[in-house]
């Protein structure tokens, strides 16, 4: 029962794997940001053009919460892995591993033009293109490659030290209220 249960936790695990890269991977459509105006040609100044604004807000709002549950699930599966499989790691060793082949997920996706769904629909021809495409990788890329992992790294800092304040404000809050009974007392029970 045991072992059948980590065989479906290493399976689950491996099918978010393949799918992790798209929610850092909307970072990359930033870009599309360069397509805007949105400086005022007589004053130079940033316009008050709406529809500028909206297509900002638009494509942050995609961006800003797929890179938040991203970080949480790098997060949360990082600690499974290392609770439930027992495996002999700390979790940030984990995560910064996680992180290097998420790294690599939105390369394939951003310049080999593959899509996480084209492993289980084409997967003959999609693992031919990235065997090419990374046969042939040039220096350019390898340091892309790591310009996204050092990218994706800071933001998983920024995403713990937030973590770790919103919880050191809410023990603070605990406390001040006279509530004896704390979220990690009653995680232990």
């Amino acid at each position: 029962m045991y072992c059948k249960k980590k065989y479906i936790i290493v399976v689950v695990v491996c099918l978010w794997l393949v799918f992790l890269p798209n929610n850092f991977y909307l970072m990359t459509d930033l870009f599309h940001l360069s397509l805007l105006t949105p400086y005022d040609e007589v004053t130079l100044l940033i316009s008050k053009d709406l529809m500028n604004w909206i297509k900002l807000f638009l494509i942050l709002l995609a961006v800003m919460p797929s890179t938040i549950l991203g970080c949480w699930s790098i997060d949360k599966i990082a600690r499974i892995l290392v609770e439930k499989l027992t495996i002999g790691v700390y979790p940030a060793l984990l995560i910064a591993c996680l992180l290097f082949t998420d790294s690599i997920g939105i390369y394939i996706g951003r310049f080999t033009r593959l899509n996480s769904t084209d492993i289980f629909v084409r997967h003959n021809q999609a693992l031919q293109k990235i065997f090419a495409d990374f046969e042939d990788i040039d220096n350019r890329s390898i340091v892309l490659l790591l310009l996204l992992y050092l990218f994706l790294c800071g933001i998983m800092i920024g995403y713990q030290l937030i973590k770790q304040l919103l919880y050191k404000n809410w023990e603070e809050s605990v406390k001040s209220n006279g509530c004896t009974h704390s979220r990690r007392q009653s995680s232990h029970k």
